[in-house]
């Protein structure tokens, strides 16, 4: 998931913004499941 950082300035603003609510709703799972963070 490195890639995210070097393909951020070519993003549409409205992508970015699900993603990085694609990402928080990601890391809430993973803390409620236990799931190990890669």
């Amino acid at each position: 998931m490195e890639t995210g950082s070097t393909t951020l300035s070519t993003r549409p603003k409205s992508i970015d913004r699900s993603l990085a609510r694609l990402e928080l709703v990601m890391s809430k799972w993973r803390v409620t499941e236990g799931i190990p963070d890669f």
